[in-house]
């Protein structure tokens, strides 16, 4: 009974670790449009949150939105809404995928909330985040 003991403790701090090295407090993660993502906090459970500065081409919204996510072994999620003191870009977006290393590979999802009587926009691609 203690071996299993310590193997299901062993298992869990493996999993902690490997979920604060995926996506650390501090680290900055860029994309192929030249946005970032930076994580100012994460927790012990996977949980991070941080900023994302937007600088996609084509996109109106440039500035810093607050992003939450979690990591869980290497597979990770996090959400940004584009909405903060200055602007609403009536847009969330969810982004889903791996991390290995240093890359970052998502698929995003995007809800565009036009003012009514018109339908929500839904969009959806890829990006490859580096860490910088």
């Amino acid at each position: 009974m203690p071996a299993l003991a310590l193997a299901l403790l062993a298992l869990l701090f493996t999993s902690v670790v490997a979920a604060a090295q995926g996506l650390p407090a501090g680290s900055r993660w860029e994309n192929q449009r030249g946005s970032y993502l930076f994580v100012d906090a994460s927790g012990a459970d996977g949980s991070f949150s941080g900023r994302f500065w937007n600088r996609a081409p084509g996109y109106g919204c440039h500035d810093t939105f607050a992003a939450a996510g979690r990591v869980i072994g290497n597979r990770v999620r996090f959400v940004v809404d584009f909405r903060n003191a200055v602007m609403d870009c009536r847009t969330v977006t969810v982004w889903t995928g791996t991390v290995r290393g240093r890359v970052l590979s998502t698929k995003w999802r995007l809800v565009y909330r036009p003012r009514p009587p018109a339908p929500p926009q839904i969009l959806s691609g890829t990006d490859e985040f580096q860490r910088r």
